[in-house]
């Protein structure tokens, strides 16, 4: 059965790009019988496993498998030059948090699955989300419903009982 998968960007400073790379044999495998995007901005790190679309060429044409990357930057900054591998920032919260409601904008119009990288909750709140808690608070706030967070591996899947509750206040 042919399905979409989306991919937030999360913190481009961080490791998902190295998440991407080291996860390539596994997209290609899931690639060839789905369509796979990745909302990114528009920073210098490359990702070249993925097939560049537009977001017009997606909503109107989409392809019906393959790895693709999105050519439009959801960003209006020129902020991409702040982007460096391991020193997370403001704008690179921003970008991640700017990539997540992206990725969800995409996926109410298409449908399909939602695969978030990992992104600083920190710099996220720094760049001006001030009530920003996580990607599962997030994901229920956009989609007004419940939600619940499951981390998946080789011999088990975990769904945890709370979610981002501080221990310190």
């Amino acid at each position: 059965m042919l399905k979409t998968i989306i991919i937030s960007e999360g913190d481009p400073t961080g490791i998902g790009y190295e998440i991407l790379e080291k996860s390539k044999n596994r997209l290609d495998h899931f690639a060839r019988s789905n369509l796979i995007v990745l909302a990114r901005s528009q920073s210098k790190i490359t990702c070249n496993a993925f097939n560049e679309i537009s977001l017009d060429s997606l909503f109107t044409k989409p392809p019906r498998k393959g790895l693709f990357q999105l050519t439009d930057s959801f960003l209006k900054s020129t902020g991409e030059r702040n982007i460096i591998l391991g020193k997370p920032n403001v704008f690179s919260g921003a970008v991640s948090y700017q990539s997540l409601k992206f990725a969800i904008q995409i996926q109410k119009r298409i449908r399909g699955n939602l695969i978030t990288l990992p992104l600083s909750k920190e710099w996220v709140i720094k760049s001006g989300e001030k009530n920003f808690r996580g990607h599962t608070e997030e994901l229920a706030k956009s989609y007004k419903r419940d939600t619940t967070m499951m981390m998946s591996g080789p011999s088990m899947k975990v769904i945890v009982l709370t979610t981002h509750i501080p221990l310190v206040r």
